[in-house]
């Protein structure tokens, strides 16, 4: 899923992905990976229900970059991008997963930097 902040865009416009969840506040390990390049990047943030879990802004470079996290399960989970201040940074997420229980910290995730990633 991406963002784009091209026109009609404006700063401060968002979009979202809601993923219904069950769980009633059971720890669950929280995996994605994101993208956000651009000399005008916005935000990302991802919640569960209501509380804000992950949130970073701002270009992170030319790469997909691994985000794991321990969350609570609420009734869903929204992935959020915020458009910045122009057409010159677009904000992606892939290959999100949720699995039961807390995440373990000897799991290490695959970068894949370089020109464009994958």
């Amino acid at each position: 899923m991406y963002i784009e902040t091209s026109s009609p865009r404006r700063q401060g416009d968002n979009a979202k992905l809601q993923l219904s969840v069950s769980g009633n506040g059971a720890a669950a390990c929280l995996v994605f990976y994101y993208h956000m390049y651009g000399d005008t990047i916005g935000t990302l943030n991802v919640y569960s229900g209501n509380e804000l879990v992950f949130n970073v802004s701002g270009n992170q470079g030319l790469y997909w970059i691994p985000a794991m996290k321990t969350i609570y399960l609420r009734n869903n989970i929204i992935f959020e991008g915020i458009a910045g201040s122009s057409f010159t940074g677009d904000i992606a997420i892939d290959d999100v997963a949720i699995a039961n229980g807390s995440c373990k910290n000897s799991t290490v995730l695959p970068t894949n930097p370089g020109p464009g990633g994958t």
